[in-house]
């Protein structure tokens, strides 16, 4: 085949750069297995009546430069009605450390970030927002 037809393919697989491997459960397509096993853990929290999915991978822009960031999921934490992000972080790159920073100061609500295997997940951190007055 050609690569005009628009059919062309390497003759190799692409490999991810942090070696994730792509995820898909319920429907939902999840760029590592911890993004998917804290979707799962999410999910089952849903159910008990803690908290609420809302979003899947929602847009948030840091500083009014308008630096995109997108976390893995937005929730409602249902007992005490107050919204936080959630990441799951595999590893830390240069340019994570650099948003989290930028969180503190410019995040919209708490991040909570997970870490850990597919099969062992677990909330390591939560970064509450810094407000300036």
């Amino acid at each position: 085949m050609k690569a005009r037809d628009g059919h062309f393919k390497s003759r190799f697989a692409k490999k991810s750069k942090l070696m994730n491997r792509r995820v898909s459960i319920d429907g939902k397509t999840f760029a590592s297995k911890l993004e998917a096993a804290v979707y799962l853990e999410l999910k089952n929290l849903s159910r008990t009546g803690i908290l609420q999915i809302l979003e899947v991978q929602p847009r948030v822009y840091l500083t009014e430069a308008k630096i995109l960031y997108i976390p893995d999921f937005k929730c409602l934490d249902l007992r005490s009605n107050e919204v936080f992000f959630v990441e799951a972080k595999g590893q830390e790159t240069t340019d994570w450390k650099i948003k989290k920073c930028l969180w503190e100061h410019y995040g919209p609500a708490t991040l909570h970030i997970w870490k850990g295997t597919f099969k062992r997940p677990s909330l390591q951190q939560k970064i509450p927002i810094i407000k300036n007055n």
